[in-house]
């Protein structure tokens, strides 16, 4: 036996559903960190935002500036070497460019 055709209602809840979840999604890759550039280190937790800028230069990255709550800061670096930090000390990161930072620090010789 066949079921019933789905109700044209029905089928524009879904496509709508579908939509909201496409943006989502893009929405959501637009805060993935990049591979190598800038980011913002988000401290999560009591502890975290003391501890951000010694374990992160630790690993590399280079201060862009203040991000916008205590804590936080834009830096430049490679994914690699601060994800695993980044997690061992309560923070997140994210793409800076989603927050309007994405220019090349300058050079230091």
């Amino acid at each position: 036996m066949n079921a019933p055709p789905a109700s044209p209602r029905r089928t524009r809840i879904r496509g709508v559903w579908l939509q909201a979840s496409l943006a989502i999604a893009a929405g959501t890759l637009g805060l993935v960190p990049p591979g190598e550039g800038a980011m913002l280190i988000a401290p999560i937790g009591p502890r975290a935002d003391a501890e951000s800028m010694r374990w992160a230069t630790q690993a590399d990255a280079r201060l862009i500036g203040r991000g916008p709550y205590a804590g936080a800061y834009f830096v430049w670096g490679e994914r690699a070497r601060l994800a695993l930090p980044a997690l061992r000390h309560g923070s997140l990161l994210f793409s800076a460019a989603f927050f309007g930072c994405g220019t090349t620090p300058e050079k230091t010789t």
